[in-house]
């Protein structure tokens, strides 16, 4: 493989800057960001009126491989919410600069370059993993040691993305209940209520086992309060934990969760607590609510 310069910005901030159409730039088919480009867009479109655009856009030549839509020139390589944002406010040009083809970039580089760049809004997790995932296979490096050491990327962070790449390709019943959890764990990240690709990676481990309870975490965050990393810890602490003796003596025993749930329905409570040794003490104070009720 030829070799490319080690500081990709410093290659591109020394070509010119030309305007270029619009209607002339395709989205790049390898564009790490799958979802979430049009968030905040008019904030950034109004930044935008008020103080200019800053940063030139950066296009490429298409690949020698590589067939572009009727009518495109240029694919877009950095800088899709500064071209959304512009396309808001009606403008049809923008300033850019151009990569030529043959240029001494490989696409694992271009790539990885793409998903730096997302710094304000930063990638999802499922995003910046998959787009990691598709990097390392670009580079044809047979071992992530090696690509990491090549192309300067943090070796933990590239063993996670890929293991979370791995763990949705995996195929499932998409009736089962871990199937449905994945699919929560995908609109979370999505929607911004996971964050963390660690937290992301323990409920995906979790998921299995314990699906229910995953849900119920996604159920109480929001894009404010995501899923940190210490909460999905907390939570398969919790569930690795052995059930302990409820206060006052009382040993757990194994009851089947249908049946726990039907006893606890009967006194008033919708769903089981997270935790187990606060059922006794619970059903016992609902008692005496009841024969107090009825003294």
């Amino acid at each position: 493989m030829t070799e490319t310069p080690r500081s990709l910005p410093d290659e591109i901030a020394r070509l010119p800057i030309t305007e270029v159409e619009l209607e002339a730039i395709a989205r790049d088919p390898q564009q790490p960001r799958q979802s979430g480009a049009e968030d905040g867009i008019e904030d950034l479109a109004g930044e935008i009126r008020t103080s200019g655009l800053i940063n030139p856009v950066v296009l490429r030549e298409p690949f020698p491989d590589e067939t572009l839509p009727l009518g495109k020139s240029w694919v877009l390589l950095m800088g899709e919410r500064r071209t959304l944002a512009l396309r808001h406010l009606g403008r049809s040009t923008v300033p850019a600069r151009i990569v030529p083809e043959g240029a001494l970039f490989d696409r694992a580089r271009l790539l990885l370059q793409q998903i730096g760049e997302n710094v304000y809004n930063p990638l999802n997790p499922l995003d910046k993993a998959a787009a990691y995932a598709r990097a390392f296979r670009l580079s044809q490096i047979e071992d992530q040691k090696s690509f990491a050491a090549a192309y300067g990327v943090d070796a933990t962070l590239l063993n996670r993305a890929l293991k979370i790449e791995e763990a949705f390709a995996i195929e499932l019943d998409e009736e089962g209940p871990e199937a449905r959890v994945r699919a929560h764990l995908r609109r979370a990240c999505q929607a911004g209520t996971i964050k963390s690709p660690e937290a992301l990676l323990i409920l995906l481990a979790l998921a299995a086992d314990h699906p229910k309870r995953v849900r119920r975490l996604l159920r109480a965050a929001h894009p404010a309060e995501p899923v940190t990393r210490r909460a999905a810890r907390n939570l398969q602490a919790r569930l690795a934990a052995p059930a302990k003796p409820a206060a006052g003596g009382h040993g757990l025993i194994e009851v089947p969760v249908a049946l726990v749930a039907a006893i606890l329905a009967h006194f008033g409570v919708s769903e089981i607590p997270d935790e187990p040794e606060s059922l006794v003490p619970l059903l016992e104070r609902r008692l005496r609510e009841r024969t107090s009720q009825t003294a």
